[in-house]
C-alpha cells in the first residue's frame, strides 16, 4: 500500500473519531526523536604483562564505560581516571615481574634462541595465569555473586576463556597483534603455513625452498606448543580455580563469538578471514598524544633542513 494512501487512511480514522491530526503532531516528533538503548555488564581481560598489548584497548574501555556500560577489566596498566565512573579496574601490574625474569633467561645479549623463548613464554604464561586468578579481587569474580552479559578477552591466556562459561556469556576475542597462525587454525579459520607465514618469522614470503620448510617446521612446533602443551597446562588451571565441570580451553576457544585482530590490510599481504574474524587495525585506536618534551620540540624547531621524527609506541 502506497505510504501516502496509508496517511490518509489514518487521518480519516482519526478525525472520524472527533480528534484533529495536528493535536497528534507533538506526539508523533517526539516518540520519533526518542531513541532507546541497552547497557551492558561487560568483563575485558587484556591481563598480559606488556605496555603494548595494553594501550591497543584502553580507548574501548573508556568508549564503553562512557556510553553507559558497566565495565570491569583485568589489566596490568589501569587507566586510573576518576572520571570513568563506569570502569572497574583490577590492577595486575604484579605480572610484570614474572614476565620480566622470563625474558632475562633467554636474551644473552645479542642472539635470542627462538624455540626456548617459546618453552619459556609457555612457562612464564602458566605462572602468571596461576598468580593472576589468585589473585582476591579476581577470585571474588570466579566465586562471587556478579554477572556479565559480554566476555572480551586476549587469546593468549586461554584459562581466562573460563570467565564466558563461569557468567554463561558469549566472548570475544581479541589480539593487540596479527592472529598467529596456530590461533586461526584453533578456531577452524584454514590457514596454510606456506601460503602465509606466521607473523613471527623473519619474513613474509615463500620465495626459496628453505623459507617454506622453515614454515612448515614453526607452524608444526607451534600447533604443539601452543595448542597442545599450553593448553593442557592451562586446563589445570581452569580445574584448580573454577573447577573440574568446565569445557576443554579448545572447545572454549572455538566457540568465539568473533576476533578482532589489531592488523592492517595496507601493511599485510592480502589473506582471506572468514566472517567472524575483523581487521580492527589502522588508527582506530589511538588514543590523542601527549605534548612532545621541551627538549625534543627544540630541536625538531632547530632542524633547517627538516626532520623526521616517529614512535615505536612502547
Amino acid at each position: 500500500v502506497d505510504s501516502n494512501v496509508m496517511i490518509e487512511i489514518t487521518s480519516h480514522v482519526i478525525s472520524s473519531r472527533g480528534y484533529h491530526v495536528e493535536m497528534f503532531v507533538p506526539f508523533v516528533v517526539f516518540w520519533a526523536l526518542i531513541s532507546g538503548g541497552n547497557c551492558a555488564r561487560i568483563l575485558g581481560i587484556i591481563a598480559f604483562p606488556s605496555y603494548s598489548h595494553q594501550i591497543v584497548f584502553q580507548p574501548l574501555w573508556r568508549e564503553l564505560s562512557l556510553r553507559g556500560h558497566q565495565v570491569t577489566t583485568l589489566t596490568t596498566d589501569p587507566i586510573n581516571d576518576a572520571k570513568l565512573t563506569n570502569l572497574t579496574e583490577i590492577d595486575l601490574r604484579f605480572s610484570y615481574e614474572v614476565w620480566r625474569s622470563a625474558l632475562a633467561e633467554v636474551i644473552d645479549g645479542s642472539q635470542i634462541h627462538f624455540v626456548k623463548v617459546l618453552r619459556t613464554a609457555t612457562l612464564a604464561m602458566q605462572e602468571i595465569s596461576r598468580r593472576q586468578l589468585a589473585h582476591p579481587s579476581v577470585q571474588g569474580l570466579i566465586h562471587g555473586d556478579v554477572s556479565f552479559d559480554l566476555l572480551i578477552v586476549e587469546y593468549f591466556q586461554p584459562s581466562m576463556f573460563a570467565f564466558a562459561e563461569r557468567f554463561r556469556c558469549p566472548h570475544i576475542g581479541v589480539s593487540s597483534v596479527d592472529v598467529p597462525s596456530n590461533v586461526l587454525r584453533l578456531i577452524g579459520h584454514p590457514i596454510h603455513p606456506v601460503v602465509y607465514p606466521d607473523y613471527m618469522l623473519s619474513f613474509t614470503d615463500h620465495s626459496t625452498l628453505l623459507k617454506r620448510l622453515k614454515s612448515i617446521a614453526f607452524s608444526l612446533y607451534a600447533e604443539f606448543e601452543y595448542n597442545h602443551y599450553l593448553y593442557s597446562l592451562q586446563q589445570e588451571l581452569v580445574e584448580t580455580f573454577f573447577g573440574s565441570n568446565y569445557s576443554s580451553l579448545v572447545e572454549m576457544a572455538k566457540n568465539a563469538s568473533l576476533l578482532f585482530t589489531n592488523s592492517d590490510p595496507i601493511l599485510y599481504k592480502p589473506k582471506p578471514f572468514l566472517p567472524n574474524v575483523i581487521q580492527i587495525g589502522g588508527g582506530s585506536y589511538r588514543i590523542p598524544p601527549a605534548p612532545l618534551p621541551n627538549k625534543l620540540v627544540g630541536v625538531l624547531d632547530a632542524a633547517s633542513s627538516g626532520a623526521i621524527y616517529f614512535s615505536l609506541g612502547t
